[in-house]
């Protein structure tokens, strides 16, 4: 994971252009280094309680599917530059509007989808093994 953090935050540090977007991919990263953190803690103090290890498995789903959708925001970042120098470079007419949608597909994506990692993060950080203690009747 080291290698994808630094290669995100390649993508993050260079500029200009895309500031929105690039701030935005920055929480969305903190976000999953913090999530990461707190799965890593559940799991080192399941060994003075072991029940803590569900808070694992509970958080892992909400986990990977936040860390995914750092991985589009993070290449749609990368898709959007291209398509923006292309753009500068004085695209076709044929291939301008492609190049505006990678551009707006990675904005939208950003204001959209990236702030709602921080939620997960939230509900991670809040997890508690109340439906792992329910009897198994309940079910």
């Amino acid at each position: 994971m080291n290698h994808l953090v630094e290669q995100i935050q390649k993508s993050i540090d260079e500029g200009p252009g895309f500031e929105r977007e690039r701030e935005l991919l920055a929480t969305a990263l903190a976000d999953i280094q913090s999530m990461s953190a707190t799965l890593t803690g559940y799991m080192f103090s399941s060994q003075e309680d072991p029940k803590n290890i569900y808070k694992v498995g509970l958080g892992s789903v909400p986990f990977l599917l936040a860390f995914g959708d750092l991985m589009i925001g993070w290449l749609l970042l990368k898709h959007a530059r291209v398509a923006a120098a292309a753009l500068e470079s004085g695209a076709s007419d044929i291939d301008k509007p492609f190049y505006e949608g990678k551009v707006a597909a990675a904005d939208f994506f950003a204001r959209n989808m990236l702030p709602k990692l921080s939620g997960v993060r939230t509900q991670i950080e809040g997890i508690d093994n109340d439906v792992m203690e329910l009897d198994e009747a309940a079910f």
